[in-house]
């Protein structure tokens, strides 16, 4: 039995240990004020007699307590017992996403697409609420991520029901310690397998670490497993640093585009938001494509079908350094036209990154008009507003209405 199973922190009794991690032990307890069952969480090996130190982590305590949202866990009480931090929080019975992901990862199984999508929604919206308020998480893991139904406790060998819902916990866990330990930048603080390049840097973080690491629980929950993997934590971390995310097998490009994304390795090239990143994974099911060189990021609007008159532009949203249009010409006369004189392009594709994606890039098309009878589609490269223009190729087509062209410039 724990030393502290029976004790009393301020106004909760604790009751008995329910979960050990690297950091703190996790209790059930009563809290005689509020009449309810509480997590109590206490940090091991954890003790600071500096009494500045403590009242930095009661500031924090008291900005992570305000945080109301449904899919984050309620912080009710904290308390420092001779120096050590204790959180007395909402308790959600049942397990967590780590557990339910290790556990169906034993039986062969992956989570359903749908059920993916509305735990990802949930993630999102408390983490773009945080966020809100100036918080970070630094945590983010399914391991963090606590299951709740309505019908019951979640158990790991039955199916998830449909009501699950995530419940975002340890919410600023890693702030709280930071702001007694005045972890500053070169400290590296944070989950290895889960951590941005900026964390295993030491680098000074902001929302986009967190994006990143929603990108790894995306991952994780679609494949059964994380990207980056390695017999030491430093070894993760140089993943993190040096290589991309491994491909999952039997997902769709455009949703690894989606993944890539998340976990680019430069934070400019990430999702602003984990809305932006939702609302992109949703939109891979309902038609829309996206498209990824192996360095820069890109994205294409879908063509829509116009009558027959057959060329026709589709507005690509937002600003890009770099677009490459998709032309269509007559077979027997490729050169007569160029990106000044052909006013229609089919589609335009926006890069992020002019000088790399000049050097080597497989560029896709969906979606596209069925050719007429003697023409094909030549790709041409154009910087923004046009002073510099590249003729990257013919298409080459996959079938009626998809191409794909591999671009390597010569030396």
């Amino acid at each position: 039995m724990s030393t502290w199973s029976g004790k009393v922190i301020g106004k909760v009794k604790v009751s008995e240990m329910i979960a050990r991690g690297g950091m703190a032990e996790v209790y059930s307890g009563e809290h005689t004020t509020l009449n309810r069952k509480v997590a109590v969480k206490i940090m091991r090996d954890f003790v600071d007699p500096d009494p500045e130190n403590h009242s930095r982590f009661e500031r924090e305590a008291r900005v992570i307590a305000n945080l109301r949202h449904p899919n984050i866990i309620q912080l009710f009480d904290y308390e420092l017992v001779n120096g050590q931090p204790c959180l007395v929080m909402e308790l959600v019975p049942g397990t967590s996403l780590g557990g339910y992901l290790r556990a169906a990862q034993k039986r062969g199984d992956n989570l359903p697409f749908d059920t993916v999508s509305q735990i990802l929604t949930s993630l999102a919206s408390a983490i773009d609420y945080a966020h809100s308020q100036n918080i970070v998480h630094r945590d983010i893991k399914p391991a963090n991520i606590l299951l709740r139904s309505k019908n019951g406790a979640v158990k790991i060998n039955e199916p998830l029901p449909q009501d699950v819902e995530p419940v975002l916990t340890d919410f600023g866990l890693v702030r709280l310690l930071d702001s007694t330990t005045q972890t500053s930048t070169g400290t590296v603080s944070g989950t290895p397998a889960y951590m941005s390049p900026e964390q295993a840097r030491g680098d000074k973080i902001d929302k986009k670490t967190d994006i990143y690491s929603l990108g790894i629980v995306l991952y994780e929950m679609l494949a059964g497993r994380v990207p980056f993997d390695a017999e030491s934590s430093f070894g993760i971390l140089m993943k993190h640093l040096n290589e991309p995310p491994p491909p999952i097998p039997n997902i769709s490009s455009d949703l690894q585009i989606v993944i890539d994304r998340a976990l680019a390795k430069d934070p400019a090239i990430r999702y602003n938001s984990a809305k932006e990143m939702v609302d992109e994974f949703i939109a891979v099911f309902n038609g829309q494509t996206v498209s990824l060189n192996t360095i820069s990021y890109t994205k294409m609007a879908k063509a829509s079908v116009k009558p027959k008159t057959s060329l026709f532009s589709t507005a690509l949203a937002g600003v890009s350094i770099f677009v490459i249009l998709l032309l269509a010409f007559l077979a027997f006369r490729p050169s007569a036209l160029s990106p000044a004189t052909a006013d229609n392009p089919i589609g335009k594709t926006s890069f992020l990154d002019f000088n790399a994606v000049l050097d080597k890039a497989t560029i896709t098309f969906n979606g596209l008009p069925v050719l007429e009878a003697g023409t094909h589609y030549d790709v041409w490269a154009l910087g923004q507003g046009g002073e510099s223009r590249r003729n990257l190729g013919t298409l080459e087509m996959t079938s009626d209405t998809s191409g794909e062209l591999i671009y390597i410039a010569s030396d």
